[in-house]
């Protein structure tokens, strides 16, 4: 029980802070508009030297952001008590002795002045090789798509499959083994001028050879 009625006192005087602080805006709001230009560079020092985690708070301060990081938050604060920013001090006290997660009504506040002072998030540098980088990528992207579709017109689909090489060996030396085998109906044609003509009718032949014999006998005779 006791604990619980700590607590309760605890945000019931963190309600009365904020709402002290509540009174107060207006005349915290004066009072930076009169030193926004002397605080202006202590400011921007403080927030370059700020991790990226409360960098981003800063620039959109919720009450949940805070939550997250209330000890980062609380030295921010403390920061901003020693360059006599104004309401500070008012904000640092509350968040020593409170907690800045149940104080989040001034921390808040002070985080939207911060920013609003600041100068606008500006995106990252792009260097010579980022300009480089980009403007060589379009054109390496559309070059793999013109060789891809060169491929694809240079080696179409085959609607049956290439024979092993050792059947093309095969079919090249039949076809030679052919070509090199005389033909059956040339060989015929070679041999028949060398046959000899033998005669049709021997013994006409005999006789008439006989008869010039007697004819060349008869002739010195006469």
């Amino acid at each position: 029980m006791k604990l619980f009625e700590k607590d309760g006192a605890k945000k019931t005087a963190a309600g009365e802070a904020c709402k002290s602080f509540d009174d107060a805006k207006e005349e915290i709001s004066k009072s930076l508009e009169e030193k926004k230009e002397e605080l202006l560079a202590k400011i921007t020092l403080i927030f370059d030297q700020c991790s990226p985690e409360i960098k981003a708070v800063v620039r959109q301060p919720t009450e949940a952001a805070i939550k997250k990081c209330p000890a980062a938050v609380a030295k921010l604060v403390d920061e901003l008590t020693e360059i006599e920013f104004p309401g500070a001090k008012v904000a640092g006290e509350a968040v020593g002795k409170f907690g800045a997660a149940l104080v989040t009504g001034p921390v808040v506040f002070l985080l939207e002045k911060i920013s609003a002072l600041l100068p606008p998030e500006q995106a990252p540098a792009v260097t010579e090789e980022d300009k480089k980088e980009e403007e060589a990528s379009p054109v390496s992207e559309k070059q793999e798509e013109t060789t891809e579709i060169t491929k694809e017109e240079e080696a179409p689909p085959s609607s049956e499959p290439a024979p092993p090489a050792d059947e093309e060996k095969k079919e090249d030396e039949a076809a030679e083994t052919t070509e090199d085998a005389p033909s059956a109906d040339a060989a015929p044609a070679e041999e028949e001028p060398t046959k000899e003509k033998l005669p049709e009718n021997p013994e006409k032949e005999e006789e008439e050879e006989d008869k010039k014999k007697v004819k060349e006998e008869e002739a010195p005779s006469a």
